[in-house]
């Protein structure tokens, strides 16, 4: 393993803006955030797509049209290339896969149940098939692309972001954000980051011509490189606006982008431009539920699969912020004084979420599910609860004020009208007393 130390800065140049093939370095201005890329066989051009379908082509790379600008159920999560460079597919977080150029649909999970939203794409060496992979590690295998197994239904200790099909198509590579790497078929397991201590998630992953090595890519621009993969910078010591979304191979070389379409060419990759999201970068994952869930699934966040009352339903926290990343409301109980059916969860509750996620490793217990009092903020989809923080809590004991209020303070910040340390029935915790989870609530009408 060769872990990145060093940093190379990019050539960023911004020329006029234009609609057209880009046969020199240029600009374009995106409506979303960027969340992948593509590259060109020559290294010579790319594609960088958004959470909107909006794709921009840059260098030799052709456009062969775009969902940018349609109605998408789901936001778009990443997208492949065809080995001609003449087409390529677009993916959504609820499986929706959208072809273009001389991509062939092979099919697609959009409109089917979900155990988990959708988080990648790999395109066979051929073309003429395709894999989709959940961030549960569950893949989806379409034309001749074919199943060597999955970690769909395993306990994964951070959850799936990426997928690597091998040069033979007979197998396949996962990336976890933790770093962890699940090989399938005949993929050779050359190394992983999950013993690591890592400064940010992993965010993506690309393998080398050969098969016989790997580079993972995290959100703060950092590399590692393993097996015959070649380390030829990193932007892990740069200050970024926005996280890196995604990588894409150039021979020896790479390209790495960034939710803000920052483009990183490091070793053979040409730069040849870039996209300008110029969107919110508050929650440094772009602006949308469905962006922000999908970051907290990949966060230190654990999130409950059962209501404390011990009832089990498809309204617990985990399930919420699942749906919400696959682009669907969350669901709330059907006990006590729940109102049953679903809301959508609020963004800037899941805003301060995230913020909290970056100060302390938490356990959220409830979102929009369970029962609470009658007008609870939980049922309009602007309030959580916490329950565990830095390992102090959890069900049946307690949490004191010193590890509560860093928490309380973020949602107060973050515009909350309730944030406290609340006690099992409900109750504000006094000064000198211990609660069993931190509360905080926005109005519908702010959030």
């Amino acid at each position: 393993m060769k872990r990145m130390l060093a940093a190379s800065l990019a050539t960023m140049a911004a020329l006029a803006l234009s609609a057209a093939p880009a046969e020199a370095a240029t600009t374009v201005v995106s409506n979303s955030p960027i969340v992948g890329m593509a590259g060109t066989p020559t290294s010579a051009g790319y594609w960088q797509v958004a959470s909107d379908g909006g794709v921009f082509n840059f260098g030799d790379a052709k456009f062969f049209g775009s969902a940018g600008g349609q109605h998408l159920s789901a936001p778009v999560v990443g997208m492949a290339a065809t080995p001609s460079a003449a087409g390529y597919w677009l993916v959504a977080s609820d499986g929706g896969v959208f072809s273009y150029g001389d991509a062939p649909f092979y099919g697609s999970m959009g409109g089917q149940h979900l155990n988990a939203p959708v988080v990648g794409m790999a395109a066979t060496p051929s073309g003429h098939g395709y894999y989709l992979v959940g961030s549960d590690g569950g893949i989806f295998a379409y034309g001749d692309a074919g199943f060597y197994g999955s970690m769909g239904g395993q306990h994964l200790n951070k959850p799936v972001v990426g997928v690597a099909a091998t040069p033979s198509g007979r197998g396949y590579w996962l990336v976890a954000a933790d770093g962890g790497i699940f090989a399938y078929g005949d993929a050779g397991f050359y190394g992983s980051a999950g013993s690591l201590p890592l400064n940010a998630p992993i965010v993506g992953m690309s393998r080398t011509a050969s098969g016989r090595g790997y580079w993972l890519v995290a959100a703060d621009g950092g590399i590692f490189a393993y097996g015959d993969a070649v380390f030829s910078g990193s932007a892990g010591s740069l200050h970024l606006a926005m996280p890196v979304s995604g990588m894409a191979t150039a021979g020896t070389g790479y390209w790495l982008t960034a939710r803000d379409g920052g483009l990183f060419s490091y070793g053979g990759a040409t730069f040849a431009g870039h996209a300008v999201y110029t969107g919110s970068p508050s929650s440094g994952t772009g602006s949308t539920a469905a962006q922000l869930a999908q970051s907290l699934l990949a966060s230190s966040a654990t999130f409950a699969t059962v209501h404390p009352s011990g009832v089990k339903d498809n309204a617990n926290a985990k399930q919420n912020v699942v749906d919400t990343a696959a682009g669907k409301p969350a669901s709330r109980s059907c006990y006590g004084t729940a109102p049953c059916g679903t809301i959508n969860l609020k963004v800037t509750m899941l805003q301060a979420m995230l913020q909290i996620t970056r100060a302390a490793t938490v356990r959220v217990s409830e979102i929009a599910g369970a029962s609470h009092t009658r007008g609870s903020l939980h049922y309009q989809g602007t309030a959580f609860d916490i329950d565990l923080i830095n390992g102090v809590g959890g069900p049946g004991n307690t949490i004191g004020h010193a590890q509560a209020d860093p928490l309380v303070a973020i949602c107060h910040s973050q515009g909350a009208q309730q944030y406290w340390l609340e006690m099992a029935d409900g109750t504000v915790a006094g000064a000198n007393s211990k609660g069993n989870h931190v509360h905080c609530g926005w109005s519908p009408s702010v959030a």
